[in-house]
């Protein structure tokens, strides 16, 4: 559990729980807007900047499809 939090029951996201490997495999590298705003108070850091980072990141790893949505959540807020 990241931080605290439990898993996801909201959405589909990284907080899900996984029971194998399988499950792990297509499991989103993206939270719900749900556990964002909980790991926003967590940890208390801000989401355009967060986004901004991991888009960096997506970008310079070739994650094209992370990167395009990470882009479009910008675009969003």
């Amino acid at each position: 559990h990241n931080y605290g939090l439990e898993h996801c029951i909201h959405h589909h996201c990284f907080m899900n729980g996984s029971g194998n490997l399988e499950e792990d495999f297509v499991t989103p590298a993206i939270e719900c807007g749900i556990c964002l705003r909980k790991l926003q108070f967590r940890l208390g850091f801000g989401v355009v900047r967060r986004y901004e980072a991991l888009l960096r990141v997506y970008q310079a790893n070739s994650m094209n499809q992370e990167a395009s949505w990470t882009r479009r959540r910008l675009d969003g807020l």
